[in-house]
């Protein structure tokens, strides 16, 4: 084992990135791939097994299903990049794999294994038999991929993918209630820590029906977002600038005067008595909604009634 790969072996990998694009398209320049859930990294060497998030963080003593996923695994040697989810009604639950990621009480996370099984869906190899595959093109990967996972018990699943059907993949993906797509060019190599311009992450928008907790008056004009979680009530989830109008603005800040709070820096918090509808193409693991528009005001709307969906 060289040097180089001591350095990538049981550690965790920034994971390399796709780009953001808007629109699906067909493009035989391409493999398209489901965005099924979040970046998990899985380890094998041997006997000993890892799982890590994206961001670094081992998850291996939350995950025990990691040592079922990699037994389905023949190389000894070797590093997947996966995405993790929990499949409820036969469609990832976001707030379900994020529960079993909090759970540290080994007794909750025994129980949780039956309630929320996590499934790991593998996209790409990393490592194979000990060497590294960065500088292997796209298409031989996946290969590589397909002939290594044996998929006997589901803990492990390797996802078809279609060459040059964006639309047609995205369109399932919508159907089925997925996150979207990702084009990834053929023959693109795998460099961790870099978002490409090769990998066209292309997300499915989804609306909600939001708080505002405030406004920020300044230019550009944004509404401060928010829902009703649970065990957070009115918890802040963003900011929404495109999609509103100069007179929508100015109408608003009218009305928003008289249920003034205070002055937070740039931000006028208001009392959350008022709602919107937007879009957003992304959530992150706190709950912080992405690439959002704004799709109008909600007269009519009980703001006890803007809670998380759950998805």
């Amino acid at each position: 084992m060289t040097a180089h790969l001591e350095n990538h072996w049981l550690q965790p990998i920034s994971p390399m990135l796709a780009s953001f694009g808007e629109q699906p398209f067909d493009d035989e320049n391409y493999w398209f791939d489901v965005k099924w859930g979040r970046h998990l990294l899985l380890h094998k060497q041997g006997g000993r097994v890892e799982a890590y998030t994206r961001f670094g963080r081992r998850v291996t003593e939350q995950l025990p299903e990691t040592r079922d996923a990699a037994e389905e695994v023949r190389d000894e040697t070797v590093v997947l990049a996966c995405e993790g989810i929990v499949l409820q009604n036969g469609r990832p639950v976001f707030d379900a794999y994020l529960h079993r990621l909090r759970l540290t009480n080994s007794v909750s996370i025994q129980k949780a294994l039956v309630s929320h099984p996590v499934t790991f869906v593998a996209l790409d190899v990393l490592i194979s038999n000990g060497r590294e595959q960065f500088q292997t093109r796209l298409q031989e990967r996946k290969v590589r991929l397909r002939e290594m996972c044996t998929g006997t018990s589901g803990v492990l699943m390797v996802p078809p993918y279609l060459r040059g059907e964006g639309k047609r993949l995205y369109a399932e993906a919508k159907a089925r209630g997925l996150e979207g797509i990702v084009a990834k060019r053929v023959g693109s190599l795998y460099t961790p820590n870099l978002r490409s311009k090769d990998w066209i992450k292309i997300k499915v928008p989804h609306e909600i029906d939001c708080l505002i907790l405030g406004y920020r008056p300044d230019p550009p004009f944004a509404l401060v977002l928010g829902l009703h979680f649970p065990t957070v009530p009115a918890k802040p989830v963003g900011t929404v600038e495109q999609g509103i109008t100069p007179e929508e603005a100015a109408a608003f800040t009218e009305i928003a005067a008289r249920i003034h709070i205070r002055r937070n820096g740039a931000v006028q918090e208001i009392q959350p008595r008022l709602c919107c509808r937007v879009q957003y193409r992304d959530i992150t693991e706190m709950h912080q909604l992405r690439q959002t528009a704004f799709h109008g005001f909600l007269v009519d709307k009980n703001p006890e009634d803007c809670c998380w969906h759950g998805g």
